[in-house]
C-alpha cells in the first residue's frame, strides 16, 4: 500500500513550487569572555568593560553582504506566501522574476566575496590593529587578547560565504519500506509507519487548507492597507504619478500572486484600475472633482478589501481543492 497525496496538495503543485533562500557569510563575530583579557570574571566592572560578543572588523566590512541577504529575503517574501513556517510558496506566475532576479544577487555577491577574500589580509590586519589599541584603552596585557583574536580569524574565509536557493513540491509523507531482516519486528515497524505516514497526511492536509485560506486573506487584507496608505499620502498632498503607478503594480501583481484564482477582489481591482487608472496625476491635481473621486473609490476598495479578508474563505479552498480531484480524473 502507498499513500497519495490529498487532492489539495496536488493542486498545490500545478500552482507553483516552494522556495528557500539560504545567505551564509562570516559574521566576523567573538564573543569574548574576562579570561581573553587576563582578568577574573569577579574583577569585572560591568560599568567600565562590556564583554560578550564583539565585532571583529568593521561593520561596514560586511555591510554589503547584510544588505544583499536582506534583499534576496525581502523579494522573494513580496512575490510568495509563507508556508508552515518551513519555505515560500511562490506562484508560478513569480517563478521566473524570483529566479531572475537570486541569480543577479548571487552575482553581486560573489563579486563581493571576491572583493573581501582579495582584501582579507588588510582588513584582518586594520582589525588587529584597533584591537591592540582597544586593549591599551582597557589597560590590560595586549598579549592575550591579540592572541585570542587572531584564533578568532579563520585561515581560508572563502567557505564561510554562501548564497544558493531550492525548489521543492508541496508533498506528504510516503510509507517507508524496510528491509525484511526480521519478519516479525518489520511488519510491527512498517504498522507504525503507515499509521505516522497517514496522520502526517492529514495534518498537512489541515495545514494546507489553512495556508489557502490565509493567502486569500493576505491578499486581500494588502488590498486594504495599500488603499489606506495611499489615501493618506494623496490627502496630505498632490496626486503624483508615483503613487498612481504603485496602485497599477499592485494590481499588476495581485493577479500574479492570486493562485487561488480569487474573482471576486480581482474583479474589483480590474473595476478600480479601469476607473481611476486611465487618467495621469496631472488629470488630478488639474480636477478636483476627479481627485474626490479618486479617494472615494479608495475608500470604497479599502472597505470591501476588508471585509472580504474577514470572511470564510472555505467555500473557495474547496473550489481550489477540486484542481487536484480533476488530476486524479484524468489520470483515471
Amino acid at each position: 500500500m502507498t499513500t497519495t497525496d490529498p487532492p489539495i496538495l496536488d493542486a498545490l503543485q500545478q500552482k507553483g513550487v516552494l522556495v528557500s533562500v539560504h545567505v551564509r557569510y562570516w559574521r566576523g563575530r567573538k564573543k569574548l569572555k574576562a579570561e581573553d583579557l587576563g582578568l577574573e570574571p569577579s574583577t569585572i566592572n560591568t560599568n567600565l568593560i562590556a564583554l560578550g560578543q564583539k565585532r571583529l572588523v568593521t561593520k561596514e566590512a560586511l555591510q554589503p553582504f547584510a544588505l544583499i541577504e536582506g534583499r534576496a529575503h525581502a523579494f522573494v517574501e513580496g512575490a510568495s506566501f509563507p508556508f508552515l513556517r518551513l519555505a515560500r510558496f511562490v506562484p508560478n506566475e513569480r517563478l521566473r522574476d524570483v529566479q531572475e532576479r537570486l541569480a543577479a544577487l548571487k552575482f553581486q555577491f560573489e563579486a563581493e566575496v571576491e572583493r573581501f577574500v582579495a582584501s582579507y589580509s588588510e582588513i584582518r590586519a586594520e582589525a588587529l590593529a584597533q584591537w591592540r589599541r582597544a586593549a591599551g584603552d582597557l589597560g590590560v596585557d595586549p598579549t592575550l587578547l591579540l592572541r585570542t583574536i587572531e584564533d578568532a580569524f579563520p585561515l581560508d574565509v572563502r567557505p564561510a560565504f554562501d548564497f544558493r536557493w531550492q525548489l521543492f513540491q508541496v508533498t506528504a509523507p510516503k510509507e517507508v519500506s524496510m528491509a525484511a531482516f526480521d519478519l516479525a519486528l518489520n511488519q510491527e515497524a512498517q504498522r507504525a509507519r503507515r499509521k505516522a505516514a497517514l496522520e502526517a497526511q492529514e495534518e498537512i492536509r489541515r495545514s494546507a487548507e489553512s495556508f489557502v485560506a490565509e493567502s486569500v486573506s493576505a491578499l486581500r487584507g494588502e488590498t486594504a492597507k495599500l488603499c489606506e496608505e495611499v489615501m493618506a499620502t494623496i490627502k496630505a498632498g498632490p496626486v503624483n504619478q508615483k503613487t498612481l503607478n504603485r496602485l497599477d503594480r499592485f494590481v499588476a501583481k495581485f493577479r500574479a500572486l492570486n493562485f487561488v484564482n480569487d474573482e471576486e477582489m480581482d474583479r474589483k481591482l480590474q473595476a478600480f484600475r479601469s476607473e481611476f487608472l486611465d487618467l495621469g496625476a496631472k488629470d488630478y491635481r488639474e480636477n478636483a472633482a476627479a481627485r474626490f473621486q479618486l479617494v472615494e473609490g479608495l475608500s470604497r476598495l479599502r472597505s470591501e478589501a476588508s471585509a472580504l479578508a474577514c470572511q470564510d474563505a472555505s467555500e473557495m479552498v474547496q473550489r481550489f481543492g477540486e484542481l487536484g480531484r480533476r488530476k486524479f480524473g484524468r489520470a483515471s
